[in-house]
């Protein structure tokens, strides 16, 4: 009788841990000893997203968004393979203007960029430095035309500016587009 008493306990305690519960208790006939606990699911990256279900088990991610559905998270994921690259844009023009600024302009031919990479390059006579750049992350708007208002301190002397503007999204960088012909001496007017 006692062997039937533990098969059937041990055939219990087999249907708790295939339903997700782990029991615990005394190495004795009666069920007074055991405990019955649910087994918590491995959350290794604490985004309350179990591992088995979760698209990117090391890095938080609770939307699971998975832009190219290749079942890898966006964050995990180096490469969008199903995201195109935005299309380049064109006609970029740069002007100084009032106040300390260079309005930037250009065609906008995409629709699916995520911002615009504006690389300002110039020069600083004063102190002999040619060549120098800045990087100005310009939002995407959308919109046919992109203007941009480029403001300059007036105690910066800077000169021979030129502006390369190019779009990105996660599936890539577009081919860029120089602005010609620099401008010389830009003042605050």
């Amino acid at each position: 009788m006692q062997i039937n008493n533990r098969k059937k306990t041990f055939s219990t305690l087999l249907i708790f841990i295939s339903l997700g519960f782990v029991a615990c208790g005394t190495n004795n006939d009666s069920d007074s000893g055991i405990v019955i606990a649910p087994v918590l699911p491995t959350d290794t990256d604490l985004d309350t997203i179990a591992d088995d279900v979760d698209n990117c088990v090391d890095i938080a991610n609770t939307d699971q968004s998975d832009q190219d559905s290749d079942g890898i998270g966006d964050v995990c994921d180096p490469i969008n393979d199903n995201i195109i690259p935005p299309a380049a844009p064109s006609g970029i023009s740069a002007s100084n203007s009032a106040n300390c600024q260079i309005t930037v302009s250009w065609a906008d031919h995409s629709n699916n960029e995520d911002d615009f990479v504006l690389i300002r390059t110039f020069d600083i006579p004063n102190f002999g430095v040619t060549g120098q750049t800045t990087t100005i992350v310009v939002p995407a708007n959308n919109t046919a035309s992109v203007v941009y208002n480029d403001t300059f301190g007036p105690s910066a002397s800077i000169d021979n500016v030129s502006y390369e503007v190019y779009a990105r999204n996660a599936g890539g960088v577009s081919a860029s587009v120089v602005s010609s012909p620099a401008i010389i001496n830009p003042s605050c007017i």
